[in-house]
């Protein structure tokens, strides 16, 4: 597999089971120099989990995935889990970041646990918490 580099990000997947937390990263994503990116929202970690493994051309893969940790059905880590021997996420095709309500030390020290976490942001998504992402991801 060839290991694409990417300028920019084109399109971001949001899983969080709270539909009003997906519609405000929605607005706020829109509302930020994001705005021109495809936003795939998912309030259930299955489903998301099915629409990675449809995904047959890695440039239709999401550039960048917020990740709830506390969901019913299966949790955050549960789903990395689930996804951590897709090619996408073994290239590092996909940055994921925790975006959680979690204040918990436990969680952000589970993290370490992970390395396709590549950073936890307590909710709610702001601009500046997409712009550092941006700056500390892409060109």
């Amino acid at each position: 597999m060839q290991v694409r580099e990417k300028v920019t990000i084109e399109k971001i997947m949001l899983l969080d089971d709270d539909s009003i937390n997906n519609f405000i990263c929605q607005s706020t994503i829109k509302a930020s120099s994001l705005k021109d990116a495809k936003v795939f929202s998912f309030d259930r970690a299955p489903d998301a989990l099915e629409f990675l493994n449809n995904i047959k051309n890695d440039n239709e893969f999401p550039d960048l995935l917020l990740l709830d940790i506390n969901m019913p059905i299966m949790t955050g880590w549960e789903f990395l889990e689930n996804i951590r021997e897709l090619p996408a996420i073994k290239e590092k095709l996909i940055k994921i970041v925790m975006l959680t309500s979690s204040i918990y030390q436990k969680d952000r020290d589970k993290m370490e646990e992970y390395p396709e976490v590549q950073a936890f942001i307590t909710k709610p998504l702001t601009k500046d918490d997409l712009d550092a992402i941006k700056a500390s991801f892409y060109k």
